[in-house]
């Protein structure tokens, strides 16, 4: 029995040592459960919080004054300076010091906290554009999401003990989030974005204009291209897009690419000659691009890519692209900044042109008969603000060299009862907002910016923005937002401020109200036109180079009745160099209207030996006192000229366009103006013109637009001091959409 009772304690012991074990698993499971649930919750509160973080940035992005421009704002003493006597009592009791500090834990920059609810969020905003990285054009949104309110924490406040800080705060959880915030308008230099996301083709190029992009090419639809004829042997030539070239920077940058969402097409109809388009990718030579449904249809390794999703190209590489939601002009968000917080703000309203109906306003530009119109004579003049753009030294400094703007109204006067303003650059935000048109011509000071927006259409009318090879020492940048439509007046190129100032009245040559017109010079009527070439031979002083006599050309004859010999006309000169009008001579016209003479400065027939300057920015004619016959002036401007527009152009709900310049100025020779006009930047529009609104300029100018180049200088960082985590050009829009870390992003 003894024996027995050993055994029943043994086997007790056994059990409640079994039982012990089971108890102290279940216990270690039950503790485990427990930490595994205080870690999710605990990492899902750190994810939303995250995502908190990314939701603000992007609404602020979006829709903050600053659009592009906004960061979050740091107060003293964030971030923590290694030269704060309190820098070590930072590093030793804030939880998130490896963040705050400045440089951030990576030296790309120190996070800002955010605090919500019973957690908190750390933000970095960055712009950081590299040639190599195509990503680096979006603005990189980083949030990291930790459980715990750190509001308590009170650097700012001298008394604020740092052991009260709650243990909790030291939480080891946290969850980081990564997003980018695209641009979009910057990155090609031909984008059609399609607002309304169209199903038709998009056509592009017409049968006299082969269209040259150097540079990358993003269209949100279908894309048609259009066959272009040789005039002479009617052949086929080829349209030409260039990627991967040297810019003036010296490099290449991988953003530039060819993306289409949708259908590349080269003829619609079996019938219809087939365009050509030639691709250069790099140094490689051009080769043939092929239409979407060619089997060999290639993406010449992800350079020419479409939106065809169920098949790769011939050598596997992938094609579906998507549709890239374009920004939108925000009109509180501009009126808000231009008016309320230091820019320049205009309130011509009443400058806008058929209430925003932008068929009609094709039609005016084509001459199509529409009332009202704008046409005065072979002139177009728009209702809508002048602005010209000048550098010139500061005023409380002249050692500094900023930009003039002198802006004219013809709507209203401003305040003080006058119509012309001058800012300059250096004491504003560089942010320009128009209720209605916008009239520019004109360049900024070397490595300044603007934008400047529209509620109505911007007309670029002379030269704009810096020439292509005077770049590199000057990264300037402007930036054209329009609601409406963005408009080459070529009837206002290559005039000055102001363009054409004349007593004289306008009359149709045939009395009928129909082209061609003229400028009737009676005695005691003046005719002033002046001229900008958009190149300076020096800033301080500012001289424009100005134009050879030998390339004003003009086009006069004596009125109607009169007698060739007896219509004496007087000249004056405005000579660049001295920067002074100056009497060059008087000359006979050797015609009798309905007939004209259509010479070069030089080659008038001069009464008095001529001593015209060598650079001319603009001429004064007058009838002199003894002459005996009025004069009609059939029109004036420049040839051979190049016109100059280094800029992003964004026309948010109309196209680009281009106005013909008037017929009756080489009436007499009937050939196009020797222009050539070269686009540096960006050109943005909604949706381009018809085919043969496009062939209404390209067969009036000779060679015309023979390039869009896109320009480094929209998408570089900024070169001014203190705006390093910026992009170059200020306040642009963003794009609704952003993309995680690892998405496709386009």
């Amino acid at each position: 029995m003894r024996g027995n009772r050993g055994q029943a304690l043994i086997i007790a012991i056994g059990i409640l040592f079994v039982i012990s074990m089971f108890a102290a698993i279940y216990i270690g499971i039950i503790n485990r459960l427990f930490t595994r649930t205080r870690y999710e919750e605990s990492s899902a509160k750190a994810s939303a919080l995250a995502q908190a973080g990314i939701e603000y940035a992007n609404q602020m992005l979006t829709q903050s004054e600053e659009g592009a421009s906004w960061r979050p704002l740091f107060a003293p003493p964030y971030p923590f300076d290694p030269n704060d006597p309190r820098y070590p009592i930072y590093q030793q009791y804030d939880p998130d010091f490896d963040y705050l500090k400045l440089g951030g834990p990576d030296g790309k920059g120190a996070f800002v906290r955010f605090n919500m609810g019973d957690g908190r969020f750390l933000l970095r905003v960055t712009y950081n554009y590299r040639p190599d990285d195509p990503l680096s054009s979006f603005i990189k949104i980083e949030s990291i999401g930790k459980p715990g309110n750190a509001s308590e924490i009170k650097w700012e406040d001298p008394n604020f003990d740092p052991t009260t800080i709650d243990p909790a705060l030291y939480t080891p959880y946290k969850r980081t989030l990564v997003a980018y915030k695209p641009i979009y308008i910057t990155d090609f230099a031909l984008f059609v974005t399609n607002n309304s996301r169209r199903e038709e083709y998009i056509r592009l190029g017409a049968p006299n204009w082969v269209m040259f992009l150097e540079g990358g090419l993003r269209v949100n639809g279908n894309l048609r291209w259009f066959p272009v004829f040789d005039p002479q042997t009617g052949q086929v030539l080829p349209h030409s897009i260039a990627l991967l070239q040297n810019k003036w920077d010296n490099l290449v940058h991988q953003l530039e690419r060819v993306e289409v969402a949708g259908e590349i097409i080269h003829q619609e109809s079996p019938n219809e000659t087939p365009a050509e388009l030639q691709v250069q990718v790099g140094n490689q030579a051009p080769q043939l691009a092929l239409p979407s449904s060619d089997p060999n249809f290639t993406t010449f390794r992800g350079y020419y890519r479409d939106g065809v999703f169920d098949r790769p190209d011939v050598n596997g590489f992938p094609r579906s692209i998507t549709y890239a939601e374009a920004p939108r002009i925000d009109r509180q968000r501009y009126v808000s900044l231009a008016r309320d917080s230091g820019g320049i703000y205009i309130n011509n309203f009443s400058d806008i042109q058929y209430r925003h109906n932008i068929e009609n306003l094709r039609l005016d530009w084509l001459r199509r008969q529409v009332t009202p119109t704008s046409w005065s004579g072979s002139v177009y003049v728009p209702p809508g603000v002048e602005i010209f753009l000048e550098p010139r030294p500061y005023p409380n400094d002249p050692n500094i060299l900023t930009t003039s703007i002198t802006i004219v109204r013809h709507d209203r006067a401003f305040p003080d009862g006058t119509y012309t303003r001058i800012y300059w650059l250096r004491d504003v935000k560089p942010i320009i907002y128009a209720e209605g048109n916008i009239r520019i011509k004109g360049r900024l000071a070397p490595n300044e910016a603007l934008t400047v927006v529209s509620n109505g259409t911007i007309y670029i009318e002379g030269m704009l923005g810096t020439p292509w090879d005077e770049r590199p020492n000057d990264l300037s940048a402007i930036a054209l937002l329009a609601a409406d439509a963005i408009c080459l007046n070529t009837t206002q190129v290559p005039t000055g401020l102001p363009s054409i100032t004349t007593t004289a009245s306008i009359e149709s040559d045939n009395l009928n109200g129909q082209p061609p017109f003229h400028w009737h010079l009676h005695e005691g009527e003046y005719f002033v036109a002046s001229f900008y070439s958009g190149r300076y031979t020096s800033y301080n002083p500012p001289t424009t180079t100005g134009f050879s006599p030998n390339d004003i050309k003009l086009r006069i004859t004596t009125a109607t009745g009169g007698i060739p010999g007896f219509c004496l006309v007087d000249m004056w000169a405005y000579n660049v160099q001295t920067r002074s009008w100056q009497f060059v001579g008087n000359f006979l016209p050797r015609t009798v209207a309905p007939n004209y003479e259509l010479v070069s400065l030089p080659n008038l027939n001069w009464f008095t030996p001529p001593t015209l300057p060598n650079a001319i920015g603009g001429i004064w004619l007058q009838p002199n006192p003894t002459s005996t016959y009025d004069a009609w002036i059939g029109g004036i401007w420049v040839e051979p000229l190049t016109v100059n527009i280094s800029a992003l152009l964004y026309a948010q709900n109309g196209p680009f366009f281009v106005i013909p310049p008037p017929g009756e100025w080489k009436l007499e020779l009937g050939e196009p103006l020797n222009w050539r006009v070269e686009i540096n930047g960006a050109v943005v529009e909604n949706w381009p013109v018809g085919t043969y609104d496009v062939m209404e300029w390209t067969s009036k100018l000779s060679p015309g637009i023979v390039v869009i180049r896109w320009d480094p200088a929209l998408v570089i960082n900024s070169p001014r001091q203190g705006e390093a985590n910026l992009p170059n050009l200020p306040y642009l829009p963003t794009s609704p959409s952003y993309f995680y870390e690892g998405e496709v992003p386009r």
